[in-house]
Formats: structure tokens, C-alpha cells, sequence
């Protein structure tokens, strides 16, 4: 069993933010392999979920309803509640410190700064889970503090870009799940817009 979880804050008002590009990849996946399914609210995980199941595995896909510097109050009680090793744990997150549109997956890895990802390190007690990292970063400098930043939403221009490493990153997920985790990174790692 798989927990593929997407980081982001809850709540209209946050919809295609940069900090919600996990969410929309989780969205992208349940359109893909539970098209059927809707999100159900998980009380007692402080998340929306859907299960699906790909090449025999059940996956459950995960939306936090915490903000996301708690994400990791979902991710431990769901991972308690299903007994997962962090390996079975992959996260899905924007990431500051790569160019717009850029995917890297990592695993074993600090948070570098990500405070979501390191409020799930936190619960989990361990930083040995895979992740999937979506850049954010813009072309030229930044005209806003990191908080604020991270809260606007994309232009038109970098929307395209941002789309495109959204169904990038679905298909890398994809990929993990029926080839594994290694050959995702080898795969999807060297294969990133210029």
C-alpha cells in the first residue's frame, strides 16, 4: 500500500496557489486512476482521501485539511492507521528552490527549509519517504517576501508551465508505482523543461 500525499492549504481561497501545486497533482492522479471517486473527508487523518488501486496495489491519495506547516498531523495519524513505513509515504510538493515547471524526485532528503515537509519528517520521525518536488520558482527575482510569494497565484504564462509539470509529475507518479521509485528518479530527474 501506497499514501500519496499532496501538500497544500485547505480552503477555496488557496486554489492554484504555488503552494498548492501538490494538491492539483493529487487532483490529477484521483482524475487518472479513481475517476469514479470523489474526496472523502477522513476526520480522524485531518485529510480528504480516495483509494484507488494500480497494477494490484492499493493506493490512497491524501489532501491534508490542516494548513501546511501541520501537514504531518495527516500524514502520522494515516500512516499509524495503516501501519506504513516511510518508504510507503511520498509526498507531492512545491518547491521554492527549483525553477518554474522543474520536477526532482528525491527521497532521504532534509526538508530544506519546506516547513510542510518538515512538520510530515516531524510525525513520521524519519526523512527516508519519497518526494515529488514541483518548482515554483520564477525566471527573474521576486518581488514578494517567501510567505507572500507562495500564496499568489500563477500569471497566464507561468499557469502553462505549471500545467505542464503537473501532468508531468502525475505521470511520474504513475511510473513509481508500477516500475518503482528508483527508475521514476532515473527517468523523470533528467527530464526537465530548460
Amino acid at each position: 500500500m501506497k499514501l500519496i500525499v499532496g501538500l497544500g492549504n485547505p480552503g477555496r481561497e488557496y486554489d492554484s496557489t504555488r503552494h498548492n501545486v501538490g494538491f492539483e497533482v493529487v487532483e490529477s492522479l484521483r482524475q487518472v486512476l479513481a475517476s469514479d471517486s470523489r474526496w472523502t473527508a477522513a476526520k480522524k487523518f485531518k485529510a480528504e482521501t480516495v483509494k484507488a488501486r494500480i497494477e494490484g496495489e492499493e493506493v490512497v491519495l491524501v489532501r491534508p485539511t490542516t494548513f501546511m506547516n501541520l501537514s504531518g498531523e495527516a500524514v502520522g495519524a494515516a500512516a499509524r492507521f495503516w501501519k506504513l513505513a516511510p518508504a510507503d509515504i511520498w509526498t507531492i510538493h512545491d518547491d521554492l528552490d527549483l525553477s518554474l515547471g522543474t520536477l526532482r524526485i528525491v527521497a532521504g532528503a532534509s526538508s530544506a527549509g519546506h516547513k510542510g515537509v518538515q512538520s510530515v519528517i516531524e510525525a513520521v520521525k524519519s526523512s527516508n519517504f519519497p518526494r515529488f518536488r514541483l518548482g515554483i520558482a520564477p525566471d527573474g527575482p521576486r518581488s514578494a517576501p517567501t510567505e507572500v510569494f507562495v500564496l499568489d497565484r500563477f500569471t497566464k504564462t507561468e499557469r502553462k508551465r505549471i500545467d505542464q509539470a503537473v501532468s508531468r509529475a502525475t505521470q511520474a507518479v504513475i511510473h513509481a508505482l508500477r516500475d518503482g521509485i528508483a527508475d521514476a528518479m532515473s527517468e523523470y530527474n533528467k527530464k526537465n523543461p530548460s
